[in-house]
């Protein structure tokens, strides 16, 4: 079996999204009138920091002023005058390796996730799929998540082996060469100071004092069976299970990858934040990635999530849905800006992350061919409405069982409504034309067969003009039982300003508008 190890040795500082790059792009849908960019800044040094203040990750910048990999903090101030400093979050590590892994998914099936550092993939399988590994290869490396972080790609023949190898980075070789000499990752792997093979260190200081100081020297000496049980007794069978799982001796049992129907991306920013506008540049490189995800699997999506992580530690969320499924990331950026347009962040943003959570069922739908720029549909016109002013600033019409006027329906959230905007059109009344005996044209309901207003009044005004009566009466009257029972008869009237109007006379014989018709 052949096992090909990704070591990604600056995760964090490789997810770091530079303002260089954002600055100097133009969003495709966003007016440059309305976002005013970022000034131009040169690429600063960057390092982020371990626990006790020392370098762990460093960029070119600052690798090109002197600064060196576990230097403390004082002596790369000294050295860079402009430093931009990152704190080392594992859990942002992990994140964003989930994220690779989900998009490498795509080429390779068997994927163990080793840390927070190295993805651990079986090559065997795949070679039957792509019929050589040259091809599995190139097709992995087509994979948009690998092109913008640095990795040590290292194929041996345990997993164990694949990971150490990755780590020490003494194996430059093109893949395809590795692959085609086996034996390649053997002897490096005997030069390999028993420090660094994974093992306890009180474990390696005893191997040492034993004069083995060298990965070489174990195996050498295990290969006679005698001392290899007297250096079990000594050392323990965890020793000897651990240096027979990297030779091949023993099978190391991985948990495989099983990746989620879900979409998240996670950037850090290169400065902090202070303005929403800002954001859009980041956020429309996300997008284009979730576009190209998303046409992979024949997907589209309602609804997103936008996390902004603050300076002082919270996350500020804000939620985006579309009336309609939708997959273009131009259409999804409009959204977005129109709502950070009447945000204010309370606090500066020093990174961000996009969830897709849903994914929807891929629906075709027809389009004139000669409409090389189709208008927004009515779902889609609804969506930026609703990420200008508010979620709750369009309502939709829900039929209620209730034949009294002011009861037979009611107001609600259109993102309340089912996955798609079809349904809404299934639950408005639909309503065909018919003429009365004076020529108008009224609006007929299919369900009852009667005449109903466009415009329903929320509260009867009394009728204080003359009418003239061109259709009626038709009496309304509810069970004695109810909370409000009614007994109207209701009119259509056409006043002497030529409205028509909808009417009723009440038990007291008092006249009321209800309504009118449009």
């Amino acid at each position: 079996m052949r096992w090909l190890a990704l070591h990604f040795p600056q995760l964090q500082l490789d997810g770091v999204y530079s303002t260089q790059a954002g600055t100097s792009d133009k969003s495709e849908g966003v007016d440059d009138n309305k976002v005013a960019p970022e000034p131009l800044k040169p690429i600063s040094a960057m390092l982020v920091l371990d626990d006790k203040q020392c370098v762990c990750q460093l960029n070119d910048a600052a690798d090109q002023a002197g600064v060196q990999y576990g230097m403390k903090l004082g002596t790369a101030s000294a050295l860079v005058d402009d430093l931009q400093l990152f704190n080392h979050s594992s859990e942002f590590e992990k994140q964003r390796l989930l994220e690779i892994a989900h998009a490498c998914y795509q080429v390779s099936a068997d994927i163990a996730v080793w840390n927070s550092k190295t993805l651990i993939l079986d090559v065997a399988p795949m070679l039957k799929l792509y019929g050589s590994f040259e091809c599995y290869v190139d097709a992995l490396f087509e994979v948009e998540a690998l092109d913008d972080v640095r990795m040590s790609a290292v194929i041996a023949n345990t997993p164990l082996a694949a990971y150490l190898l990755s780590c020490t980075g003494d194996i430059d070789d093109p893949l395809v060469e590795q692959f085609s000499r086996q034996d390649v990752w053997l002897p490096i792997l005997d030069r390999l100071n028993v420090d660094s093979v994974g093992i306890a260190r009180e474990q390696s200081l005893q191997l040492k004092r034993l004069g083995l100081h060298y990965l070489g020297d174990v195996r050498e000496l295990i290969e006679a069976e005698h001392s290899r049980k007297e250096l079990g007794n000594r050392m323990g069978k965890k020793l000897l299970s651990h240096i027979a799982q990297l030779f091949g001796d023993e099978v190391l049992a991985l948990t495989y990858f099983k990746p989620k129907d879900v979409f998240s991306h996670s950037v850090l920013l290169e400065y902090e934040v202070y303005r929403t506008t800002a954001l859009l540049f980041p956020i429309k490189n996300i997008l284009q990635v979730l576009q190209q995800y998303l046409q992979r699997r024949a997907k589209r999506i309602q609804t997103l999530s936008l996390y902004f992580q603050q300076r002082d530690g919270s996350v500020l969320s804000v939620n985006l849905a579309s009336a309609e499924p939708e997959r273009d990331s131009a259409r999804w950026l409009n959204l977005v800006r129109l709502k950070l347009e009447s945000m204010k962040l309370p606090a500066p943003v020093i990174g961000l992350r996009l969830e897709a959570i849903k994914l929807l069922e891929e629906r075709v739908q027809s389009s004139d061919l000669f409409d090389l720029k189709p208008a927004l549909s009515p779902g889609q016109l609804v969506a930026r409405i609703q990420a200008k002013f508010g979620d709750e600033s369009v309502k939709k019409m829900h039929l209620e069982a209730d034949h009294r006027p002011e009861y037979s329906f009611r107001y609600e959230s259109v993102s309340t409504q089912p996955e798609h905007t079809s349904r809404l059109n299934e639950e408005l009344v639909s309503h065909d034309s018919t003429h009365v005996s004076d020529g108008e044209c009224l609006k007929y309901s299919k369900r009852s067969q009667t005449l109903r207003p466009s415009l329903i009044l929320s509260l009867p005004v009394p009728l204080q003009e003359s009418v003239r009566f061109i259709h009626g009466p038709e009496r309304i009257q509810s069970a004695w039982w109810t909370e409000a029972p009614v007994c109207r008869d209701y009119f259509v009237a056409r006043n002497t300003a030529q409205q028509t109007l909808w009417v009723f006379r009440d038990q007291a014989q008092e006249w009321f508008v209800h309504g009118l018709f449009a």
